[in-house]
């Protein structure tokens, strides 16, 4: 059967718009409070001396099937909003036409996904978070319960250990993260979402791309120059994120995951992988002057066949390597004093 014609176009500049709101899901909601009370349930009933490790066990396993509900309502909620994100890749890979305030459907989303393999990772990492988080849930309940049971008050030790373990990390991610918001900063610009996708030590690949998204639409509602605050890095970042393999391969190469590398640092991974490095600088290029939309980063492979360089114009975005090198050059030639 032959597929439609493809009547997707982006030949005008899209509007400087931020990516549609998460709205969340009032089911969600409503299951998160039931968790919550009953974790404190168990807390509270544990403190009772002679009740608490018997209640525990019935209250810990109800506690895992609150938790199990709660994933699979937050993972439909995600993929919902992805297809909504994602709608004119889904029509475009599905030959749909595109009309405006049409948002694709789950169902549709999956059927692009069985087509578009990039649409296909990120149909599958939503459903891949709930199952690890399933597994979580199931195993941190069997280890509570377990030392609730075995050790006097091993189960009060666990939530605390739990507890500090996520200040812990949460800390060390906020000043990871500051080392890549740079440019971000020094244009004036808070980059919370930036800060908040680059706290952990994976990044989540959407997660990132929609901050991305947001200091886009931010910068262009200030009357910036988006290069300000999209640098190549940036997107180099982001095709890092989006392969599992390569990230832990340069976090080996390099000693550091990418992402928690200074400027120069990230330069020298770059110099690395000229091709990567090039394709990133041009859509970076692109992305800033509205050539290409923001989620179109999420549903295609970077260009490593030099082609991407049609986006880069001018002698400071015909490639990372020479990006680099006119930038040092160009520093070398400023006196102390300031720009000659």
């Amino acid at each position: 059967m032959n597929r439609p014609q493809n009547k997707l176009h982006y030949g005008a500049p899209p509007p400087p718009s931020a990516p549609p709101l998460r709205s969340g899901s009032t089911v969600a909601k409503t299951v998160l409070g039931i968790t919550g009370f009953v974790i404190g349930a168990v807390g509270l009933i544990s403190l009772i001396p002679g009740v608490g490790q018997v209640a525990q066990v019935p209250l810990n396993a109800a506690s895992h099937v609150v938790d199990r509900m709660k994933n699979g309502v937050e993972a439909s909620d995600e993929l919902k909003y992805r297809a909504e994100y994602y709608s004119p890749q889904i029509f475009r890979t599905l030959g749909v036409e595109l009309r405006e305030g049409r948002k694709a459907t789950e169902s549709e989303f999956k059927a692009a996904a069985n087509i578009n393999p990039e649409l296909a990772k990120l149909y599958a990492a939503p459903i891949a978070k709930k199952n690890k988080d399933n597994n979580s849930s199931l195993g941190m309940t069997a280890g509570i319960t377990a030392a609730g049971l075995f050790i006097p008050g091993g189960d009060k030790i666990a939530y605390v250990a739990a507890g500090a373990g996520k200040v812990a990390k949460a800390i060390n991610g906020t000043i990871s993260a500051a080392k890549t918001l740079v440019p971000v900063m020094a244009a004036g610009m808070a980059g919370g979402a930036l800060a908040n996708a680059l706290s952990s030590d994976v990044v989540d690949p959407q997660e990132y791309l929609e901050a991305i998204h947001k200091t886009v639409a931010e910068a262009k509602a200030k009357g910036m120059d988006v290069r300000q605050v999209l640098t190549p890095q940036m997107i180099f970042l982001l095709r890092v994120s989006q392969d599992p393999k390569f990230a832990e391969s340069i976090k080996t190469n390099f000693k550091k995951p990418f992402h928690k590398m200074n400027e120069a640092e990230q330069t020298q991974v770059m110099q690395a992988y000229p091709a990567l490095a090039n394709a990133a600088t041009s859509e970076a290029y692109a992305v800033a002057k509205d050539m290409l939309p923001v989620q179109e980063l999420g549903a295609m492979k970077p260009n490593l066949n030099g082609s991407a360089n049609a986006y880069a114009v001018g002698a400071r975005n015909s490639s990372f390597a020479d990006m680099v090198t006119a930038r040092r050059a160009s520093a070398a030639q400023v006196p102390a004093g300031g720009i000659a």
